[in-house]
């Protein structure tokens, strides 16, 4: 049996659509609900998984301001945390915030770019290491757009949405 997800139905997509499920995520189905409009010539697409191992991430607004000091100690931490194993990892959030959150990355897209094929589905709950955890599709007339309008989309989801390693 199929998850239900909202890009199952396989029409155009025509606005942003954005889907939170506990389900596994089924990318080509995200994926082929924003193709098919004849005036869109590109289709890009980040399909992001759950690594196994963690990985620390400096802010680099933060690191060009630490001194030099600091930024050794910051590698050598690093170093140590790189060999951890995720054993599996939880979005935290409930449903309904998470959803809201990915609606206005998919409106904050419309706006900036003027795209209308916005797909973001994101997983919530426990993830598995090799799980997809979230998929984001954009058709535009022209890649450049489309890449921008795709990078745009998954750095906003990091930004607001939390996802817990446990190691």
């Amino acid at each position: 049996m199929l998850p239900r997800i909202l890009c199952l139905n396989r029409r155009k997509v025509r606005k942003s659509v954005v889907e939170v499920t506990q389900d596994p995520i089924i990318p080509d189905l995200i994926i082929d609900s924003v193709r098919g409009d004849s005036s869109n010539g590109a289709t890009v697409s980040f399909i992001g998984s759950l690594r196994g191992h963690s990985a620390f991430r400096s802010n680099s607004a933060v690191e060009k301001s630490r001194s030099l000091i600091s930024r050794s100690i910051d590698q050598k931490v690093h170093a140590l945390r790189a060999k951890k194993r995720v054993r599996f990892a939880e979005c935290e959030g409930d449903k309904q915030r998470v959803e809201q959150q990915l609606q206005e990355i998919g409106d904050e897209i419309r706006a900036k770019w003027q795209l209308e094929d916005v797909a973001i589905c994101h997983r919530v709950g426990r993830i598995e290491v090799g799980d997809v955890i979230m998929v984001v599709a954009i058709a535009a007339p022209h890649r450049q757009e489309a890449f921008e309008a795709c990078q745009y989309a998954v750095d906003r989801a990091k930004e607001n949405i939390l996802i817990r390693e446990v190691l």
